[in-house]
């Protein structure tokens, strides 16, 4: 009997997961993102995937410091 758990992983994670290294870690753009993903616009890209990391807060204050 195979045990069904919460942290089971599927293929659509690893989707999810390359997507987050995309925008975040390797800072491509949006709209490369998206096409590489088949999506049909950045704008639903950013909406699926922004919010994703941490505090947005603390990332606009650590952007803008030096300013």
């Amino acid at each position: 009997m195979k045990r069904k758990t919460s942290a089971e992983w599927h293929p659509h994670h690893l989707r999810h997961v390359a997507a987050c290294w995309l925008l975040f870690d390797v800072g491509l753009d949006a709209a490369v993102v998206a096409s590489l993903l088949g999506h049909a616009n950045a704008a639903f890209t950013l909406s699926r995937y922004v919010g994703v990391r941490g505090d947005l807060g603390a990332v606009v204050t650590d952007a803008t410091e030096d300013w």
